[in-house]
């Protein structure tokens, strides 16, 4: 299984540009229908379709958990059970006890944990944008502090994956530059005539590839000269 590396970065939100085609195949054709059936959901993109979140553990907000073991279950436990225990506190503790049995019986406390670790960002991919065409689909989308590599390594090695194109770009909050008229970046101060351009990240996996990807990134001014703006 091919992993994507973690660049260590943490934008506010990374913007994701992602296409997906067929090899023109029709195990390539039905391929993408699949993909497209089971990743896009009220026509938006969801991670949860490839790579569903166990329902154990929606707890909603996660609080700092006390339970680290069953000494302290059994004190959480009494302290509930104390009339003078108010209400929000036993609502904290029990929470805290349902992310203590997640983390024995899942091996995650909470939504948090399985998202970043499984997806590889704390959400779903958010304001998604569909565009799709004869033999392919294009997919904007947003997602919080870094693309979503644990999902996307995971599409990318399944063999219902393998006659498909998997292209994505990411550009992340933060990392744009001034270019001058010329592509090269300047400082602020020299903000005369410049515009904002972003560095990107590229993951690219080409069909029937075993799961090998290409994986670069380029700067604003490498992909100016490129011709991507």
């Amino acid at each position: 299984m091919h992993r994507i590396r973690l660049v260590h970065r943490m934008p506010n939100w990374a913007y994701n540009n992602m296409t997906v085609e067929s090899d023109g195949s029709e195990t390539g054709d039905e391929q993408l229908r699949c993909f497209v059936n089971v990743a896009i959901v009220d026509d938006k993109l969801t991670f949860n379709g490839h790579l569903p979140m166990p329902k154990e553990l929606d707890i909603g907000s996660a609080p700092h958990n006390g339970i680290r073991d069953d000494e302290t279950l059994l004190k959480a436990i009494a302290e509930i059970e104390k009339p003078e225990t108010p209400e929000f506190r036993k609502a904290s503790i029990l929470k805290q006890i349902k992310m203590y049995q997640n983390k024995k019986e899942i091996g995650y406390a909470s939504w948090y944990d399985w998202n970043c670790a499984k997806w590889g960002t704390k959400w779903d991919a958010s304001d998604s944008m569909l565009s799709p065409y004869n033999g392919g689909i294009n997919i904007s989308f947003n997602t919080a502090w870094d693309l979503p590599r644990g999902w996307l390594s995971h599409i990318i090695n399944l063999p219902e994956c393998s006659h498909l194109r998997i292209h994505l770009r990411c550009e992340a909050e933060g990392e744009a530059v001034i270019l001058n008229s010329e592509g090269k970046e300047v400082s602020y101060e020299e903000n005369q005539d410049g515009e904002w351009y972003h560095s990107a990240e590229y993951i690219e996996k080409e069909p029937n590839n075993d799961g090998e990807i290409s994986h670069y990134n380029k700067t604003a001014e490498q992909r100016w000269k490129d011709g991507e703006f």
